[in-house]
């Protein structure tokens, strides 16, 4: 049995929530309907394949070059329609298609141009075929705004030609007909009008004799008639002429563009089923972004890990940071494990967060859990969770889960996940157990792995005593009686009914009367348990001291072993220094040695010579014996506000403005530039000589690289102004003399923000709109002052 997005579990799981979101993120109608399409894959390499795609797109979307990719047009329509001999499409069509073409193109080109750095990415968009021909031919046609081009044929040409001349002349005859008639006080009004689609002129109904024409209409109150004039009527007729002629060209010129693109229709088909697919991805990676996930290691069948791991609804409805994580493992040792705990202590939200992972991850999402998750892909998932009462089918609470639990068994085995919510419940304790019992048994040795939820303290033992089955609990703040959400296996749960009935305001004697009937030996298994869990947090708190001291020792050791080698490699630079500096010494001394006994042998000198040549040899062998033992190193002192210090591979010196945070960085004031670097990164400097006041030109490589463009599409149009006014200086300090600001094209309320922003502003010296191969309307230009 294979997964499907009808299936009860992934109902309710609530999956289709994920997905609605997705749909939500795709930029493109197709893209929407593939999204409602979409299934689990069936095997495990085409699965890491996906989740590595979505990898390379947000890697591309995070640090590369704006991937030119945009929403586009359904031409699903347009192009089955187009497969039919003898039928045209529209120029508001071919406009969409163009945009089509140019921009599964400019994919192609985009990932061309980097071979090799994204080659799952790339092998997406290799069915893209450049169709620049029908590009031309389109381009050649249609007009940016859908219409036919004046100098699409020479026959369209000269008919609307001689229409503009037509229409100038019915113009000039018109006023020339009002002036006169306003000369003579038959017009009550200076303005000419359209009626009922023709142009006609006010006339007062008492002076109707002074116009010959046809009487169109006429005001309210009835004194004013408006009238076509014979004269204009016929120059009309030959305007309608031309304008029936202009419609047959545009039609034959549109029905020959239709000829030339049903020629590519299969290429044309394959390109828009590409972009569809890139939209899909790009969408995968936005709600990777969103719920701060990662691809999950596919594992065997038998074992699933989650660390940290998030329910995705949950971080959409209250946020990332405010979600408990769940830490669990499953196949290890045990395939079923039975989670106890009390009410609203987060059991069952334990399950649907390992049911709505798995299913995540087997449509090829990335999953919103920490690094070393691995989730099987499973073959079917099962779920019978919450109250499936029916009162149409006559089934009550009971029944309605023994119904959905009878399908389970006779469907799950290797390779399924089950999850089982309250199993046991809503009817006799001790009946309910021995069925749970029975079922949990048969689903173990099915090799099915199951997650069961329960209050029944038998299902505690029957998990503790049964091979293949293992104990879990929610763990319950025990001092203030409330929930932590945290999961924690090998230990059972307590329900802490007792406990919370009384803070909740039962009266004592009744809890004492309660416990007294519960009996000793249960109450002893409740102590127990409240008794592991204390050890069991204490352990915890012991595990957590002991990781800080082995990550504060291991710290210490990377240091020492980081010192150590930076001394080593001093030592070895000073050593060749010294090496040098005693070779020269060395020379030096027996050139002087050779000199003394020269002047020895030619003064034949007394022993007060001979003394003093012997005292000049032994201060040589003085500083030689220096150089060959130096003195201890002195360690360079911490970095303080207003040391000067260089930077290997940028120019100049910068200025120390605040001590070491705990990361190991200082703030540095270079030129005009304030950044953060790793203090080790510097070297102490000399004081410059003279401070430079003019900015600085370097090329610091800034935390956040600064690109020659700026993305504010989604932005208001005051978040934009600001967001543009600072990198315009950030790129102005870069050194860029041309940038380019993406603000779209949609209602244009961006593009006069940012052109009022620009007018003036001292960094710009001019703007313009893109060309079309630059974003056309969507990108203003910006040449910078120099």
């Amino acid at each position: 049995m294979s997964i499907r997005n009808d299936t009860a579990a992934v109902k309710t799981l609530e999956f289709s929530s994920v997905l609605g979101r997705l749909a939500e993120l795709v930029r493109s109608v197709p893209a929407h309907d593939a999204v409602s399409r979409l299934q689990p894959f069936d095997d495990r390499d085409s699965l890491e394949a996906e989740l590595s795609r979505i990898t390379e797109m947000r890697e591309l979307l995070d640090f590369d070059d704006p991937f030119p990719f945009e929403g586009f047009d359904d031409l699903r329509p347009a192009l089955k329609r187009a497969e039919t001999g003898g039928v045209f499409l529209d120029g508001a069509v071919f406009m969409q298609l163009l945009y089509l073409l140019r921009m599964t193109r400019l994919v192609r080109e985009y990932f061309s141009a980097r071979q090799d750095k994204y080659p799952l990415l790339q092998a997406c968009a290799d069915p893209i075929t450049p169709l620049q021909t029908l590009e031309k031919a389109i381009v050649r046609i249609v007009d940016d705004d859908g219409t036919v081009r004046d100098k699409a044929s020479d026959t369209l040409y000269a008919i609307r030609r001689d229409m503009l001349r037509i229409e100038s002349a019915i113009s000039r005859r018109l006023q020339a007909i009002l002036k006169r008639l306003l000369d003579s006080g038959a017009a009550p009004e200076e303005t000419l009008s359209v009626r009922q689609g023709r142009p006609v002129i006010p006339v007062l109904e008492s002076r109707r004799s002074k116009v010959r024409g046809v009487l169109v209409d006429q005001s309210a109150s009835g004194t004013t008639l408006y009238i076509e004039p014979l004269e204009i009527v016929e120059m009309r007729n030959d305007l309608a002429r031309l304008q029936q002629q202009e419609q047959r060209e545009i039609e034959r010129l549109l029905r020959q563009l239709t000829d030339e693109l049903r020629d590519d229709l299969a290429q044309v088909s394959l390109n828009l089923e590409t972009a569809v697919r890139f939209d899909i991805i790009i969408a995968k990676a936005g709600l990777a972004a969103e719920l701060r996930g990662l691809p999950a290691h596919t594992a065997p069948s038998g074992r699933m890990i989650i660390k940290n791991g998030r329910h995705p609804l949950l971080i959409m409805r209250m946020g990332y940071e405010k979600v408990v994580p769940l830490d669990l493992r499953l196949g290890e040792g045990y395939r079923t494990l039975i989670i106890t705990g009390p009410n609203a202590g987060g059991k069952t939200v334990a399950l649907k967060t390992a049911g709505i992972l798995s299913l995540m991850h087997a449509w090829g999402l990335h999953v919103p859990a920490g690094p070393g998750t691995e989730l099987p892909l499973f073959t079917a998932v099962f779920a019978d969770i919450g109250d499936r009462q029916s009162i149409e089918q006559d089934l009550s609470t009971f029944s309605s889960h023994i119904s959905n639990i009878r399908m389970i068994l006779a469907s799950a085995g290797s390779g399924s996940l089950v999850l089982l919510d309250e199993i046991g419940s809503a009817t006799d304790p001790d009946e309910g157990a021995a069925l749970a019992e029975v079922m949990l048994k048969e689903l173990t040795a099915a090799g099915a792995l199951t997650m069961a939820t329960t209050h029944i303290g038998a299902l505690k033992v029957f998990a503790h005593e049964t091979g293949g089955v293992e104990n879990g609990s929610m763990v319950f703040d025990q001092e203030t009686l409330s929930p932590t959400y945290r999961f924690q296996a090998g230990i059972p749960g307590s329900s802490y009914a007792f406990e919370i009935a009384e803070r909740l305001g039962i009266e004592k004697r009744l809890i004492r009367s309660a416990r007294d009937m519960l009996g000793e030996d249960r109450g002893h298994v409740s102590r127990l348990i409240r008794h592991l869990e204390d050890e069991l947090a204490r352990a915890r708190e012991l595990k957590l001291e002991a990781d800080l001291k082995e990550s504060e020792l291991s710290g210490l050791v990377n240091l020492y072993r980081e010192r150590a080698e930076r001394l080593k490699t001093q030592s070895a630079a000073e050593k060749e220094r010294l090496l040098q500096d005693a070779e020269t010494l060395l020379a030096e001394t027996n050139v002087m040695a050779e000199r003394i006994v020269k002047e020895i042998r030619e003064t034949q000198a007394g022993r007060e010579t001979i003394r003093k040549a012997k005292e000049q040899l032994e201060r040589q062998r003085q500083k030689l014996a220096a150089l060959k033992t130096p003195g201890p190193e002195q360690e360079e002192s911490p970095l303080q506000p207003g040391d000067w210090v260089t930077w290997p591979g940028q120019g100049g010196k910068g200025r120390v403005l605040t001590v070491a945070d705990k990361s190991g960085r200082v703030q540095v004031q270079w030129g005009d530039v304030k950044i953060r670097i790793p203090a080790s990164d510097v070297k102490k400097a000399k004081k410059p000589q003279k401070k430079s006041r003019t900015a600085y030109t370097g090329s610091v490589d800034l935390e956040r690289r600064v690109r020659d463009e700026i993305d504010v599409r989604g932005m208001t149009g005051i978040e934009a102004a600001e967001a543009v006014e600072k990198y315009l200086g950030d790129a102005r300090m870069t050194g860029y003399s041309t940038v380019r600001i993406i603000h779209g094209k949609g209602t244009g309320v961006l593009r006069r923000e940012i052109s009022r922003l620009l007018k003036g502003h001292p960094l710009v010296a001019s703007q313009r709109l893109g060309n079309w191969n630059e974003g056309d309307t969507g990108v203003t230009i910006v040449e910078l002052a120099s």
